[in-house]
């Protein structure tokens, strides 16, 4: 056959210059076409391989995140159930748990209930046996009747029958101080109120009693003043006299009463000294050479500070150093003494000290210097070692430092001397701060009999550690470390009088929230509270715990 031409061979030229077919040339390029071809198709095909591949993992990698989804939910479909289980079951025990001690604490108020019910019987009782001689403080219209009659009658009483009518009225606020705080604990805030008015109340009376006297005294301070006392007969009882010096003082159980009159005016003279108020004025000149007197009043009970506001409490007794006018002094006159009567005859006008203006025209003390003061401290209040003297501010009504320098305590004779720069009509005290004592180091509750606790205090400064047992509704010291409490110990108290007795000792364990203010860490304390059954016998100590930061209780 013909070969036919293709590609434009001519099959007549000459072979190629390698000597191979010119068929086999076009063959290989034929065939090279062909491998591209195939490599690539392989590629195409490797290339839908993998996204198979990789599709397919894919799909496996999303049914396994399905698969572990289901899974997880089902656990937290399982642990939602397993969880209302739980709650359902808490709730069902919260609830016999609650309904157990609602009954528990049912009982407990009840008997609490019949035993302060059967205390106010045997108090009222007791008040009935014992009636008091002013008044009986917790009848309210017994109370408004002793007030009116003090302030009903405006004649002047001797200094020692004012004094004993003073003391009646702080027997009397004693109580009320009692019954107040009584009636805050039984919710009964009307009474409370009520009470707190009362003090108030007989407070102003009383002080009234004792100016009218004062204004007496000083209007009639002479021989003609001590011969009415000695012809009634006080002198004996009561009144002690200095007629060298112009110097009185009267004593009661809770208060007592010194009066310096100048009307020497000497100029060597350096101090006055009261032994029965245990009291010394060191005066300056300025109060030597001014027509004043000087009143001193010392009382057990805290007369001033029942709304204090600020940091600082008093401690033990408070004194009232009062500078007074003197009135025109009678004049003899054929055998007569005159006296002229005046304002000043029937009231007391408190001077200001120091003072800029002169004292030979007004009774005003000019600018000098501070005037010292000692007094003696009782032997049951606890003293820190660097003491501080306050003075008691009826604007801020709070407890101030200022106007008082070189404070000192003589550890020996129990005496503290300080410097007083400005005074005239003013309440001083030994002072401590409301944080001295809070927050506690720790404390520890446990059982100790049928219906009887002791409450543990560790605190951190002296007197270090207190034990108070409290049995149904009274409580008492069990041990003092320090000794100055040791009055305290055995004696069976309500829980608000062996607190005041406390603060009155300068040992002020409680708080209220206003404290905080003066003390950051108040309320977070160490506490070891040994817990048990109240109905149990209490002869077990159960398990104690400790925590770093358990919640003091106010």
């Amino acid at each position: 056959g013909s070969i036919q031409q293709r590609d434009g061979w001519d099959p007549l030229s000459p072979p190629p210059s390698d000597g191979l077919p010119r068929i086999l040339v076009t063959m290989a390029t034929r065939g090279g076409k062909q491998g591209k071809a195939k490599s690539k198709l392989a590629r195409q095909r490797q290339l839908e391989q993998e996204e198979r591949e990789r599709k397919a993992q894919e799909e496996a990698r999303a049914r396994a995140e399905e698969e572990e989804r289901h899974h997880r939910e089902e656990q937290e479909r399982v642990q939602q159930e397993e969880e209302e289980r739980v709650r359902r079951e808490e709730g069902e025990r919260f609830k016999e748990e609650e309904e157990a001690a609602n009954r528990r604490m049912n009982r407990w108020e009840k008997r609490l209930a019949e035993q302060i019910a059967k205390a106010m019987e045997e108090e009222e009782w007791q008040r009935y046996l014992v009636r008091h001689e002013a008044c009986d403080a917790w009848d309210e219209r017994d109370v408004n009747s002793f007030i009116h009659s003090l302030g009903e009658d405006t004649t002047p009483q001797s200094l020692s029958d004012a004094m004993r009518t003073l003391q009646l009225c702080v027997e009397v606020l004693k109580d009320l101080k009692s019954y107040a705080w009584r009636a805050v604990g039984l919710g009964d805030q009307e009474k409370a109120a009520t009470f707190v008015d009362f003090q108030w109340r007989l407070r102003a009376a009383a002080q009234g009693v004792l100016d009218r006297a004062t204004a007496d005294f000083l209007q009639f301070v002479d021989t003609a003043f001590i011969n009415r006392e000695r012809e009634e007969g006080r002198e004996a009882r009561d009144i002690k006299a200095d007629l060298k010096f112009q110097i009185v003082q009267v004593s009661q159980d809770d208060v007592r009463l010194g009066i310096w009159a100048n009307l020497a005016k000497n100029p060597r003279l350096k101090s006055v000294e009261f032994p029965e108020v245990g009291v010394t004025a060191h005066l300056p000149k300025t109060l030597v050479l001014a027509s004043v007197a000087i009143r001193l009043l010392q009382c057990d009970v805290d007369l001033v500070s029942w709304e204090n506001t600020g940091d600082l409490y008093p401690v033990g007794r408070i004194l009232f150093v009062e500078l007074l006018q003197l009135p025109p002094q009678g004049r003899r006159v054929r055998g007569w003494i005159m006296h002229q009567i005046t304002e000043l005859s029937h009231s007391v006008k408190h001077v200001e000290y120091p003072a800029s203006t002169d004292a030979s025209t007004s009774g005003t003390v000019p600018q000098g210097a501070s005037l010292a003061v000692t007094f003696h401290i009782p032997d049951r209040v606890v003293v820190d070692e660097t003491p501080a003297v306050g003075w008691w501010s009826e604007s801020l009504h709070a407890w101030q430092t200022d106007h008082i320098s070189d404070v000192r305590f003589d550890s020996e004779t129990r005496q503290v001397t300080f410097q007083a720069h400005h005074f005239g009509n003013t309440a001083f005290a030994l002072v401590k701060s409301r944080s001295t004592f809070i927050p506690y180091d720790s404390w520890q509750l446990r059982s100790t009999g049928i219906h009887t606790v002791v409450l543990s205090i560790d605190l951190p400064v002296p007197p270090k550690r207190l034990d108070i047992v409290v049995e149904e509704t009274k409580c008492s010291l069990v041990n003092a470390i320090d000794g100055s409490l040791g009055e305290l110990v055995g004696q069976w108290l309500d829980p608000w009088d062996l607190l005041t007795c406390l603060v009155w000792s300068g040992v002020l364990i409680t708080a209220a929230s206003p404290d905080d203010q003066y003390s950051p860490n108040l309320w977070q304390v160490t506490a070891d509270a040994s817990h048990s059954d109240p109905e149990s016998d209490g002869n077990s100590q159960t398990q104690s715990h400790k925590d770093e930061h358990a919640t003091y209780m106010e």
